[in-house]
């Protein structure tokens, strides 16, 4: 951090470098009766985190918008003797949205980070 923008936090307002306009999620999730099937999906958006512009304050900009979707699907399997046993699949940021969640310009945040590409993840679980 440079002497200047030490000089300009001691009197003047910043946002935190985890400060975004707004931050939202919201989800649905459907069961299929015959199979006990269930389907959920769900969206998670924000305004972007803060960032410095060069010659701004510190932490006076912020970093574009972003949209994340995400999906799952459980199938409960009944073994007859193994009873809460579930398989599933979920997919993470369904649609590959590339979003950086900082730049590293921030105040006391030094290294960029970009949110999760598409991820297939795959499970089994067993509840005793």
């Amino acid at each position: 951090m440079s002497p200047d923008d030490l000089a300009f936090i001691t009197n003047s307002y910043i946002h935190t470098d985890h400060d975004q306009t707004y931050t939202s999620s919201a989800g649905i999730k459907y069961t299929l009766p015959p199979y006990n099937t269930r389907f959920a999906v769900d969206l998670t958006a924000g305004s972007g985190l803060r960032t410095t512009n060069p010659g701004g304050s510190p932490n006076g900009a912020a970093l574009p918008g972003y949209q994340q979707v995400n999906f799952s699907i459980v199938q409960p399997i009944d073994t007859g003797f193994l009873k809460g046993m579930e398989l599933r699949f979920d997919v993470i940021n369904l649609f590959d949205e590339v979003y950086q969640m900082r730049s590293g310009t921030g105040l006391g945040v030094f290294a960029p980070q970009f949110g999760l590409r598409r991820t297939f993840l795959a499970g089994l679980t067993q509840r005793f």
